[in-house]
């Protein structure tokens, strides 16, 4: 596997993005939504035992047995704090468990959900603008930024008209902090350790809201003014 000009340490936390080539959309319909949905846990694990294009042949009694199978051996590339899948890109936070965890990780998820959407939509050619990219994630204020910029994206990108729509969005771990969920699959526990509570986490992340849209509408006016798109 080639080498990352600055390598990602074991044990640090990263914010880990990329976006669709050209800021073209690679989630549309449902289907692509629940189909990287799947894919984010399925390829967090060490031992896969096939692929996730194998495995969602089974039954789905048999998914659900192997997926815990496999989940209760608790060997992971990377510890997801936090994420979100947008129309045209993707946000995680991400600890590195394992040498290259990352790396690895977000190759099996990247050329997966890539070969199931070109087989789908009979397209060619690349799907993503280039490698992922990565921000180390030093501080406590980055830390607990980093998954509240993430939470908001859908809402401070324009996908979602309000913070209502935002607690139902499905395709981020913004329920998994509210307990909306109850899985295991995202580790809360570190982050919700900074505040007194899940409600507390909560309104810090919504009292955000407005004026991360407001950064963003700025961000994209500066951009359209220096011709970039």
């Amino acid at each position: 596997m080639p080498g990352r000009k600055i390598p990602l340490i074991q044990g640090e936390y990263y914010h880990v993005y990329n976006r669709g080539v050209n800021r073209q959309k690679i989630f549309s319909g449902r289907e692509s939504y629940e189909r990287a949905y799947k894919a984010i846990f399925f390829y967090q694990n060490v031992n896969l035992p096939m692929k996730l294009s194998d495995f969602n042949k089974l039954p789905p009694c048999e998914q659900q047995v192997l997926f815990d199978k496999t989940r209760s051996e608790k060997k992971f590339h990377v510890e997801i704090l936090s994420f979100v899948l947008m129309p045209n890109h993707f946000h995680f936070q991400l600890k590195q468990l394992s040498d290259h965890g990352i790396s690895i990780f977000m190759s099996n998820f990247e050329n997966s959900y890539a070969r199931y959407l070109n087989t789908a939509i009979e397209r060619v050619g690349p799907l993503y603008q280039g490698r992922f990219k990565t921000q180390h994630i030093k501080t406590r204020e980055q830390f607990i930024h980093t998954s509240a910029y993430i939470h908001l994206n859908p809402y401070s990108s324009g996908v979602l008209s309000s913070t209502e729509e935002l607690l139902q969005y499905k395709y981020s771990s913004l329920s998994f902090y509210s307990g909306k969920e109850k899985d295991d699959l995202i580790a809360t526990e570190k982050i919700l350790s900074y505040f007194s509570n899940r409600d507390s986490y909560m309104k810090f992340v919504l009292d955000r809201a407005d004026y991360q849209k407001r950064l963003k509408s700025n961000s994209k006016l500066k951009s359209h003014s220096r011709g970039g798109i």
